[in-house]
């Protein structure tokens, strides 16, 4: 983390080898510490958990914000290997950025091939080729994105997991892509998934890693190049989902505490 930093990239203020830590009964003890940047939003799982889905404007812009920080980590010589919606935290003007690095490593690797070999992540957003133990930092980075881009929009994943014996990814890995995008349209407006967003979807979450594209590719597509939201429209959306959400939460705290 020290060697990271980007406005969509929880930031390392210090690290603090002998630091004091103080318990409740006033008795302490020697720790060590990091002080990390307070991102006081919350995390973009509960927004659209609890507050809905988001636009097609709006899972672009975040998208957009999620890809910048991963070109940045990507190019610094580092993979994340977690991305999920609960490591995407928003600031106080809601701004998307990437926490949790505990799983982060070089992309290199320990020999330098480029071959990554522990099985790690969150099991929803893994690529399907970890659980092999040979998989390159970038690829499995970029699955995870998809999977992400998809429940913004979608406001549900798109499989469970991906492996063959996942009725949704196996869909996917056999190319029967009507059959995906129809099951996904139920109970949907005509339409809703747009045939560029479709692509991008499936190109992200290739069961091949080589057939996946890299960010520089991402930026090129047409679906990227659309419209996004100016920070003002975000700010205006995202005060009353802030609003919705910790009126949500406060109950549910009351009802716990009953």
């Amino acid at each position: 983390m020290k060697q990271l930093e980007h406005e969509n990239l929880v930031r390392l203020i210090s690290v603090r080898e002998n630091a004091t830590f103080k318990n409740e009964d006033e008795t302490t003890y020697t720790c060590f510490a990091i002080v990390l940047e307070f991102v006081g939003g919350g995390e973009l799982f509960d927004f659209v958990a609890e507050t809905g889905k988001f636009s097609e404007k709006v899972a672009r812009t975040y998208f957009h914000q999620m890809m910048n920080g991963l070109h940045y980590m990507h190019q610094k010589g580092y993979a994340h290997r977690d991305i999920k919606p609960e490591n995407l935290l928003l600031s106080h003007l809601f701004i998307l950025k990437i926490a949790d690095f505990g799983f982060s490593t070089l992309i290199k690797g320990k020999d330098g091939t480029g071959v990554l070999r522990t099985k790690l992540g969150t099991e929803g957003y893994m690529a399907p080729e970890i659980p092999n133990k040979k998989y390159e930092g970038k690829s499995v980075d970029i699955f995870a994105a998809g999977v992400i881009l998809f429940i913004m929009y979608a406001g549900n994943p798109p499989f469970e997991k991906a492996t063959p014996t996942d009725p949704y990814y196996k869909i996917l890995k056999e190319k029967k892509y009507d059959i995906f995008w129809k099951a996904h349209s139920r109970k949907r407006p005509v339409g809703f998934f747009s045939d560029s967003f479709k692509d991008l979807f499936q190109r992200l979450v290739a069961f091949e890693p080589s057939e996946r594209p890299k960010i520089e590719d991402i930026a090129g597509h047409p679906w990227i190049k659309e419209a996004v939201c100016t920070h003002g429209e975000i700010k205006e959306e995202f005060t009353l989902r802030q609003k919705r959400l910790d009126a949500i939460l406060s109950d549910r705290r009351m009802e716990m505490e009953k």
